[in-house]
């Protein structure tokens, strides 16, 4: 018994019909009623396989390079980066990070030994 041939991934005779399938779909059309209208345009398949390939292609998921970039997908690329280290910013008077007890710097210069 030899092996039934599969298409390869994303190699589906209903690939270009997709828009016409979810038209139908939207029209409550049965899967038997899309089955015999994609046969007039001579792709002959099982309605429940149909089915099976909607259901797939409604997830939305394409291998790395299918998918059709938006101009709004696109990310905006700022031109001028300014990197503030805030580890070199200044410490805020009211900050509770703040050095406050013996081995701060003002502690120190206040008791003459800084």
């Amino acid at each position: 018994m030899e092996p039934i041939p599969h298409p390869k991934p994303f190699q589906s005779a209903l690939w270009p019909h997709l828009p016409l399938i979810r038209k139908l779909r939207l029209a409550r059309k049965t899967w038997p009623e899309v089955a015999a209208e994609l046969a007039g345009l001579g792709v002959h398949m099982n309605p429940w396989a149909i089915g099976r390939f909607f259901k797939r292609a409604r997830k939305g998921k394409l291998p790395t390079g299918f998918e059709e970039m938006n101009k709004n997908d696109i990310p905006e690329v700022p031109l001028k980066f300014e990197i503030v280290d805030p580890l070199l910013a200044e410490i805020p008077q009211d900050s509770p990070w703040k050095p406050q007890g013996k081995n701060s710097r003002e502690w120190l210069e206040r008791n003459g030994l800084g």
